[in-house]
C-alpha cells in the first residue's frame, strides 16, 4: 500500500526558492507525520503508557466531553419529561393516603370515566360462588343410622316388656333413660298402654317400616326440619310412606310418628375433598367483575368509612402510587433512567455522531414523553382491555427510523414498550407494543417510495395482532368476539402509527434537516431544478459529478455506509460553480484558459468561492444538512497548489494557507468518500485528456522532461495512489471515522472502476475511408512538461512554431483533432496543438477545482 510511504520529490519542486521559515515549517509538520507514522509501535511496546495515555486523551478531549455533556442533557430532559407524565398528579388530597378501615377525611371523586376488572368484586364473587350450597358434596353415614336404630329397637323393647308386666313396670318404665331421651309425650304413653296386642303389634311393625323409609333418604344438616315437618304431615295425608302406615287408623299412625320422630336424625356427611374440587371450579368459572366509575361519581364520601373497593378504585386513578410509596417512585424513575443510560450508551456506540444534531435529539426526546403521555392515559386505566391497542407507539420507532436510521429507531421501539408493560403491569402490552414497532421500523428501513410507509402500517398492524392473539392462546382465555376486535383495533393502531410516520417525516423532516432515504431518492433525480441547471450552464461540472457519484455510491456500498447519501452529496458538491462556470477548467472547453490572464489571489478566490456559494445555493433550495455539510467538506482545507505555485513563480511573498480552502476536514465517512472520489476521477480525467494516461494508439502524446528522456505514461492506479496519499498526509482524513483499512479498500474500488470507465478504445484508423484527402490530417505530438520557472507557452505564444510537432498523418473529418472540429472549421484558442500542452499543465488546475 503506497499511502503512507514517502512521494519522490519532483525536479521542479526542487528548484522553488523559498523562505526559511517556509522551510522549517515543512520540516516540522515532516517531523510530526513521522512521529505520528511511529506513534503506534512505541505505544505497543509500552502498554501501561498506552492505557494512561489513552485516559489522559479522554479526559481532554473537548469534543469528547461535548458528546458526553450532550448526552447527560438530553438524558436528563428525557428522564424529567418521561417520570412527570407517569407519576404527576394535579389535586392531592389526605385522603388519597388513608387505608381501608379508615374514616374519610374528604370526599373522592372520580376524575373521569374508567372502567376496570376489580380484583376485590371479582374475589368476592368467586367466594360467594365457591360458598354456594350446591357446592357440597354429601355421603351416607351409615354409623349414625345404625346407632338410631338401635336406639329406637331398644324402646320399642321396653314398651313390649312393660306392656306385658302390669301397670307398675310401665309406670316404672317411663323414667328409664330410654324413654326420657325419646322426649314421648304423657299421654302418648297412656295410649301406647291401652293398646290392644295386635294393636301393639301392628304399631310397632310399622314405626320400623317408617324408620326405614324415612332413613332412607338422604338428610342433610340443613334439611332436618324439612324431613320432620314432613313426617308429621303424613298422620292426616299419608303419601309417602308404606301403604301399610295409611291402614292404620288416624290414633295409630300419630303414635307411630311420635315413636320414629326422637330417632330422625341426619344421615348424611360433608365429602370434603369432593366439595372442594366443586368450590375450586366454581371459583374458576366465575367472570372478572367490571367496576364502572363516571366522571364526577362519588368514589368515598366524607365521614365513610373507607372499605377495600374504594382504595382499589384509587389506585386505579393513580392517586396513591406515586405519593405515599416512595419505594414506587423511585423504583419508576431508577427504571427510565436505567433505559436511557442504556440507549445513550447505543447511540454512542452506533451513531455517535447524532450528539451533534440537537434537532434530532429534540425530536426523540418530544416523542418519548409524548409516549408516556399516551401510556399514562390509555394504558394505565385501562386494565388490559383493548384499548391501549389503539395507542401508536409503532409510529414513533417508524418516525425514528425515516428521520435517522433502524439502529437507533429499534432502541426507540423498545424503551416505550418496556414502559408500557411496566406501568401497565402487562407483558402482553410490552410484546405488542415491541413487535409492532420493530416490524414497522424493519419495513421503512432504506424506503425509497412514500408507499412504504402504507406497507409499515399494515405490516405493524398485523404482527401486533398476532403478538396479541398469541399471548392470549398462552393465557387460556381467548373469546371468540374478541378476535374480530383485536384486528380491527390492530388496524387502526397500524394506520395511526403510518400516518404519524409520514406526518413527521413529510412535516419535521426538513426542518429537523433529515437525510432520509425518499428525500434523497427525490433529489437524485435528473429533473431537480439544481440538477437540470447544472446540466445546462455547466455540462462538464454534471458530468463531473455523475462520475463522482457512481464512484462515492460504490465505496459506500462496498464499506457498508449509506451509499445512496454518498451519490446524491457528489451530485450537488460542485453546485456552487453555477455562478461563474467558465471560470472552471472542465466547463471551459476549447475556449482559453481565463486564469491565465488573473492573478493567482484572484484565480484562488474564485476557485474557492464555488464552495460557498455551493453552500448558500444548497441552503436556498432546502438541501438537508447532511448534504449541505458535504459540499462544505468535499475539499476539506486542502491547498491548491496550482495557484500557490503559480504566485511562488511570480515572486509574489504568499501564505500557504491563502492557497487552501475553508474546510472544514471531512467529519464523516460519506465525505471523506466524496473528496476522495472528487479528486481521483478528476485527476484520472485531465491526465486522459492530456494524453498522460493512455486509452487507445491515437493520439499518442508523449510527456518529456526537460533535458531528460521520455518520461513514462502514467497510470490510473498511479493518479489514485498519488491523490489518496496527499490526501493522508495532508491529514485532511483525521476528522472522519474512516479507517485504513477502508482507505485501501476504497483505493482499490476507485482503481477498478476507473480503469472501467477510461478502458482503452477500438483503434479504427484501419478502417477509414482511402478517399479521404490529405486536408484531413492529425497531429501526434510530443509535449514537454515545463518547469515551475519556464512559462507556460500558448498558441499566442507561438505554440505552434515551437518545434513541439514531429509529424503529420491523415484522419477523417469526424474524428476530432487538434487542427479541424470535423467540420474544417479552424478552433480557436487551445484548439491548436500548443493548446494541448496547454491542457496537460491544467491537469493539476482540474484536479484541484
Amino acid at each position: 500500500m503506497s499511502l503512507l510511504k514517502k512521494s519522490k520529490q519532483k525536479p521542479d519542486q526542487q528548484k522553488k526558492t523559498k523562505s526559511p521559515s517556509k522551510t522549517k515549517s515543512k520540516q516540522n509538520l515532516a517531523e510530526k507525520d513521522t512521529a505520528e507514522l511511529k506513534f503506534t509501535p512505541n505505544i505497543k511496546r509500552n502498554g501501561s503508557k498506552n492505557i494512561w495515555l489513552k485516559l489522559l486523551i479522554n479526559l481532554t478531549d473537548r469534543s469528547l466531553l461535548a458528546r458526553r455533556l450532550t448526552a447527560f442533557i438530553f438524558a436528563f430532559f428525557s428522564l424529567t419529561g418521561i417520570a412527570i407524565a407517569l407519576l404527576w398528579q394535579v389535586d392531592v388530597k389526605a385522603v388519597y393516603k388513608q387505608s381501608a378501615g379508615e374514616v374519610a377525611l374528604d370526599d373522592v371523586v372520580a376524575p373521569r370515566n374508567l372502567s376496570y376488572s376489580s380484583k376485590i368484586l371479582t374475589d368476592e364473587a368467586r367466594e360467594l360462588n365457591a360458598d354456594n350450597p350446591t357446592n357440597n358434596v354429601y355421603k351416607r353415614d351409615e354409623v349414625s343410622i345404625s346407632n338410631q336404630r338401635n336406639a329406637m329397637l331398644t324402646v320399642l323393647d321396653l314398651i313390649t316388656a312393660a306392656r306385658s308386666t302390669g301397670p307398675l313396670a310401665f309406670a316404672s318404665m317411663k323414667i328409664q333413660s330410654q324413654i326420657v331421651n325419646a322426649r314421648l309425650a304423657e299421654e302418648d304413653l297412656s295410649a301406647l298402654a291401652s293398646l290392644s296386642a295386635g294393636d301393639w303389634d301392628s304399631v310397632s311393625a310399622e314405626v320400623r317400616s317408617t324408620f326405614n323409609t324415612v332413613m332412607s333418604r338422604q338428610i342433610i344438616p340443613g334439611k332436618l326440619s324439612e324431613e320432620l315437618n314432613r313426617l308429621n304431615l303424613e298422620v292426616s295425608n299419608p303419601s309417602s310412606l308404606p301403604t301399610t302406615f295409611a291402614q292404620l287408623n288416624i290414633q295409630d299412625r300419630r303414635l307411630v310418628v311420635a315413636l320414629v320422630r326422637p330417632f330422625i336424625v341426619s344421615n348424611a356427611i360433608l365429602d370434603i375433598e369432593a366439595t372442594k374440587r366443586n368450590q375450586i371450579l366454581a371459583r374458576e368459572s366465575t367472570q372478572s367483575v367490571t367496576q364502572n366509575l363516571t366522571k364526577g361519581q362519588v368514589i368515598v364520601r366524607k365521614g365513610e368509612l373507607i372499605q377495600p373497593i374504594h382504595v382499589e378504585s384509587m389506585e386505579r386513578y393513580g392517586l396513591r402510587n406515586s405519593l405515599n410509596e416512595w419505594t414506587y417512585i423511585f423504583g419508576v424513575v431508577g427504571v427510565i433512567a436505567l433505559l436511557l443510560f442504556l440507549l445513550c450508551s447505543y447511540i454512542g456506540v452506533i451513531y455517535n455522531t447524532l450528539w451533534k444534531n440537537y434537532k434530532i435529539l429534540g425530536f426523540i426526546t418530544f416523542s418519548m414523553i409524548l409516549a408516556a403521555i399516551g401510556i399514562r392515559l390509555l394504558v394505565d386505566t385501562s386494565d388490559h382491555s383493548l384499548l391501549p391497542y389503539l395507542l401508536p407507539i409503532a409510529g414513533i420507532s417508524m418516525s425514528v427510523t425515516t428521520l435517522i436510521n433502524i439502529n437507533v429507531g429499534l432502541m426507540v421501539a423498545l424503551i416505550p414498550a418496556l414502559v408500557a408493560g411496566l406501568e401497565g403491569k402487562s407483558p402482553e402490552l410490552m410484546l405488542v407494543y415491541f413487535c409492532g414497532g420493530l416490524v414497522g421500523a424493519l419495513t421503512l428501513w432504506k424506503a425509497e417510495r412514500t408507499i412504504y410507509f402504507a406497507f409499515a402500517g399494515v405490516a405493524s398492524a398485523g404482527i401486533q395482532f398476532l403478538a396479541g392473539l398469541f399471548y392470549t392462546l398462552i393465557l387460556g382465555n381467548i373469546q371468540p368476539g374478541n378476535i374480530g376486535l383485536l384486528l380491527i383495533f390492530s388496524l387502526v393502531n397500524g394506520l395511526l402509527s403510518a400516518s404519524l410516520a409520514f406526518f413527521t417525516f413529510s412535516v419535521l423532516g426538513r426542518a429537523l434537516g433529515v437525510t432520509s432515504p425518499i428525500v434523497l431518492m427525490e433529489l437524485s433525480h435528473p429533473n431537480q431544478p439544481l440538477l437540470r441547471q447544472l446540466m445546462r450552464d455547466a455540462p462538464g461540472t454534471y458530468h463531473h459529478s455523475m462520475l463522482v457519484g457512481s464512484l462515492a455510491e460504490q465505496a459506500a456500498e462496498r464499506l457498508e455506509g449509506d451509499s445512496l447519501l454518498a451519490r446524491v452529496s457528489a451530485y450537488y458538491h460542485d453546485i456552487g460553480k453555477l455562478e461563474c462556470p467558465n471560470y472552471f477548467i472542465d466547463n471551459q472547453g476549447n475556449r482559453p484558459n481565463i486564469h491565465d490572464t488573473l492573478d493567482p489571489r484572484e484565480s484562488v478566490r474564485i476557485i474557492k468561492r464555488h464552495v460557498e456559494y455551493g453552500i448558500e445555493l444548497a441552503k436556498e433550495h432546502n438541501l438537508p444538512e447532511r448534504v449541505v455539510d458535504i459540499i462544505q467538506q468535499h475539499h476539506g482545507t486542502c491547498v491548491i497548489s496550482y495557484f500557490y505555485n503559480k504566485a511562488l513563480q511570480m515572486g509574489l511573498d504568499m501564505e500557504e494557507l491563502d492557497f487552501r480552502y475553508p474546510g472544514p476536514k471531512p467529519q464523516t465517512k460519506i465525505a471523506a468518500l466524496v473528496m476522495l472520489a472528487d479528486g481521483c476521477e478528476a485527476a484520472v480525467r485531465a491526465n486522459v485528456q492530456s494524453g498522460r494516461i493512455l486509452t487507445g494508439k491515437t493520439p499518442e502524446v508523449q510527456v518529456i522532461k526537460p533535458e531528460s528522456d521520455l518520461k513514462k505514461s502514467l497510470s490510473i492506479t498511479e493518479v489514485v495512489n498519488k491523490i489518496f496519499d496527499d490526501r493522508v498526509k495532508d491529514n485532511q482524513l483525521d476528522e472522519c471515522d474512516l479507517t485504513l483499512r477502508e482507505i485501501e479498500r476504497t483505493r482499490q474500488q476507485f482503481i477498478e472502476q476507473l480503469t472501467s470507465i477510461y478502458h482503452p478504445r477500438v483503434d479504427y484508423n484501419e478502417q477509414l475511408d482511402t478517399k479521404v484527402g490529405a486536408e484531413n490530417k492529425i497531429v501526434t505530438a510530443t509535449v514537454i512538461e515545463l518547469s515551475p520557472d519556464k512559462p507556460v507557452p500558448t498558441l499566442t505564444e507561438g505554440a505552434a512554431d515551437s518545434g513541439y510537432i514531429e509529424k503529420e498523418s491523415t484522419m477523417p473529418p469526424e474524428i476530432d483533432n487538434p487542427k479541424t472540429n470535423g467540420n474544417n472549421n479552424q478552433r480557436k484558442g487551445t484548439g491548436g496543438i500548443g493548446g494541448a500542452g496547454q491542457r496537460i499543465n491544467r491537469v493539476q488546475q482540474n484536479t484541484e477545482e
